[in-house]
């Protein structure tokens, strides 16, 4: 089979402008708009209830008069179970206050630079303090799934990804996945792919556990996603991008002959338009 001949050597440089997207548009063109938000006297349960319904991996906190005031995310109620907070407390006493955002009259482009440095895939959007959006990385990315873009995937996943075994307990994955923010960790047996486990299904599993530390070590088969989307390290970036949608998912493995090669996500494809 001949592969089409993509660039490969040089770290993938992709022009926002070859999405179609002028990076001086106001921000609010492209954001969403309906907002799921809390209130700061919400519970950390409620807010766990809010982001498994919404599938949202970070959720704005609002005061009465709607004026923002921190934000939630998935490695934050992980990092609440470990410590043995009670979620029957306020939400307030463990949201991140200082709260990384743009205006609803700011650039595309200044957003997306602002996602880039600040690491964060989720931004809200304010109009005098108050929320009135979101934008995200897959808001920006999803312009370029039906533009040849150039580059192999090869040319920006992230290579030797961190993976675990299918022995490992439920309790372990949690600490793992709060401590390193990942929102995804591939399983591998033997050498080969086996499945995959994210932070949301254990934020699910925690829940309908009712948060009871006993039922956190049994063995994490039990929980593995054994459907595993992938991408083949030769296709274009936009076959990811593709692959990555049509799934609705916000990564996707890179595997040859079952074997794991890398993972290339939403953050990804955002750190390498310019």
């Amino acid at each position: 089979m001949v592969y089409q001949e993509l660039a490969t050597e040089t770290s993938a440089s992709i022009p926002l402008e070859k999405s179609g997207i002028d990076r001086y548009e106001k921000v609010s063109v492209f954001a969403n708009t309906r907002t799921v938000f809390i209130r700061e006297n919400n519970t950390i349960e409620d807010a766990v209830y809010q982001i498994i319904q919404s599938g949202h991996r970070s959720i704005p906190i609002l005061s009465k008069d709607h004026h923002l005031l921190g934000i939630i995310t998935t490695p934050d109620l992980l990092n609440a179970f470990l410590q043995n907070r009670s979620f029957y407390d306020t939400i307030k006493t463990i949201m991140t206050r200082e709260v990384i955002f743009v205006n609803d009259d700011d650039s595309i482009g200044l957003a997306l630079q602002k996602m880039k440095i600040s690491r964060r895939g989720r931004l809200p959007v304010l109009r005098k303090k108050k929320l009135v959006g979101m934008i995200s990385e897959y808001d920006i990315i999803k312009f370029f799934a039906h533009t040849n873009l150039g580059f192999q995937v090869s040319s920006i996943m992230t290579r030797k990804p961190l993976f675990i075994n299918p022995d490992i307990s439920i309790f372990d994955v949690i600490k793992i996945l709060a401590n390193t923010k990942y929102r995804r960790l591939p399983v591998v047996e033997n050498g080969k792919v086996v499945g995959i486990i994210t932070a949301s299904d254990m934020l699910k599993y925690l829940r309908n556990s009712d948060f009871r530390l006993a039922e956190l070590y049994h063995p994490l088969d039990t929980l593995l996603r054994k459907k595993v989307f992938s991408v083949e390290r030769h296709k274009d970036v936009s076959e990811a991008i593709r692959l990555m949608l049509i799934h609705n998912v916000s990564g996707i493995l890179v595997v040859d002959n079952e074997k794991l090669e890398g993972i290339v996500t939403e953050r990804d494809v955002i750190n390498h338009i310019i």
